[in-house]
């Protein structure tokens, strides 16, 4: 949360200013407010303010007398009702950022306060890099600190997580992985490695290092998907105040089997496939990669929380609303389960009932819903979207894409590129037309491109699952 001050002599603009504020920022600032400039500059000089919105005409200290007296100056916004070039010219010298006639444009205003948030999150981005950097090795303690009160970090203990990904541009890591932190909302630090990047969550307390253990999952399977390349996380202990960090991360960063092991990921496509299939093997296989590594005592605790986490998905997707509750008691025993063979026999007898108890497999129960499938199965080929098929239906596209979800337990997009790959298959097995030829016939111009989503669905390129499949094909010959 930011701090705003407002300081305007005229109650009618600040409350002008709070109200366009709460109808598109709500609970993202915290505002104070000073009616002179005497009170502005207590204000400032006690509290960490971000933004000011300042008039420059106010009684006794000007809004110009202000800037001087500062000594370090947050983003100031002048707000004023004289359109002079003098006070411009001397508001800018005085390292004002922004400059906005009373009572301000609604639109007007809200791109100023966009240009401050853009800036803040630019900094922040150039804060966490640096603050990282530090961690991981041994960098100067009273910068540490000082980078850490300046991202607003509080929590003193932090999970070190490392992403392997193999990836050209490893600049487009680090901001996928900096924006899904910042939806998160969390405290963390990241920056660059050789094969991926180093991740640092904080916790305050060590109760909160299951939430931090999740939070790495799940970035973890969203770049997997978003990026369409594989991913291994490896993970550490939670480590103290600023000098535990760099042994964390230098422990992990160690050659395989010297320092901390890949953790595997379920792939959660794979898993709700088969739970739409209710494929009870299939379901096991997509469980197995973290099953089998249940034999380590130390990362138990990361791969129950991963399965957890997969299941209660699953769960929360395909069970009807009143079974709900029995599922999440069902899966409550893994959290207290020790032990590869328990675990995994909680795990199958949870998948067993949900197979049981699960909704959704079948044909939908709405036309609109199964027109959009009958045009995709027609020919998956075609360049679809949800948007151009809401407008071809004659509905809302928010509307149908909430629809599809509800009544076949996935989005649009996956349903979509996993009918591709089946006809992409079918086509392997039936024509001798080349890869390339039938990636663009089943919508995949580029051949990359068609590469990685195969992989993804299929654990495989097409070149090579083509090339198992004319192998067993000839043997059974």
């Amino acid at each position: 949360m930011y701090q705003i001050l407002i300081a305007d002599d005229e109650r009618k603009d600040r409350n002008i200013v709070k109200i366009l504020l709460e109808r598109r920022y709500a609970g993202q600032f915290r505002v104070w407010e000073a009616e002179n400039g005497q009170q502005a500059l207590e204000i400032l000089r006690q509290e960490e303010i971000q933004l000011v919105l300042l008039d420059i005409n106010m009684p006794g200290l000007s809004g110009i007398d202000v800037l001087h007296s500062l000594e370090t100056r947050p983003y100031i916004i002048m707000l004023t009702a004289y359109d002079h070039f003098v006070y411009t010219r001397e508001a800018l010298r005085c390292g004002v950022r922004d400059y906005l006639l009373k009572p301000p444009m609604r639109e007007e205003f809200y791109q100023a306060v966009g240009r401050f948030l853009q800036d803040q999150e630019r900094s922040r981005s150039v804060f966490t890099r640096e603050l990282a950097q530090q961690l991981m090795y041994y960098g100067d303690r009273g910068k540490m600190e000082a980078l850490l009160d300046l991202t607003g970090i509080r929590g003193r203990l932090a999970l070190c997580g490392l992403v392997d990904m193999e990836l050209e541009d490893g600049e487009g890591l680090l901001d996928e992985i900096e924006g899904f932190l910042n939806r998160c909302r969390t405290g963390y630090a990241a920056a660059r490695r050789e094969g991926g990047a180093a991740v640092f969550l904080f916790c305050r307390e060590e109760g909160e290092a299951p939430e931090a253990l999740e939070t790495l999952v799940r970035l973890a399977r969203y770049l997997e998907g978003n990026l369409c390349a594989g991913v291994q996380l490896r993970t550490g202990p939670l480590a103290p105040a600023p000098g535990g960090y760099p042994e964390a991360f230098l422990s992990l960063a160690e050659p395989a089997g010297e320092g901390g092991e890949a953790v595997p990921v379920i792939r959660q496509a794979e898993l709700e496939q088969a739970v739409r299939r209710r494929d009870h093997g299939g379901v096991m296989a997509a469980l197995r990669p973290v099953l089998e590594a249940l034999g380590d005592p130390g990362r138990e605790d990361l791969l129950k929380y991963q399965l957890l986490i997969a299941l209660s998905q699953c769960g929360r997707q395909f069970q009807a609303q009143e079974d709900r509750q029995e599922g999440s008691r069902r899966l409550s025993g893994l959290i207290g389960a020790h032990g590869r063979e328990r675990i995994t026999d909680l795990a199958a007898r949870y998948v067993r009932w949900l197979l049981g108890e699960c909704r959704g497999t079948g044909r939908p129960q709405n036309n609109t819903v199964q027109l959009v499938l009958d045009r995709v199965r027609e020919d998956c080929g075609r360049p679809w979207s949800i948007d151009s098929l809401a407008d071809s239906l004659h509905v809302n596209a928010y509307y149908l894409s909430h629809l599809f979800k509800e009544h076949t337990g996935q989005c649009f997009t996956d349903y979509l590129a996993e009918r591709r790959i089946e006809r992409a298959v079918e086509l392997m097995r039936t024509t001798d037309l080349s890869l390339a030829q039938i990636g663009e016939r089943v919508g995949y111009a580029d051949p990359n491109y068609f590469s990685r989503v195969f992989k993804k669905r299929r654990g495989v390129g097409p070149r090579e699952f083509s090339r198992d499949w004319k192998t067993r094909t000839d043997l059974r010959d």
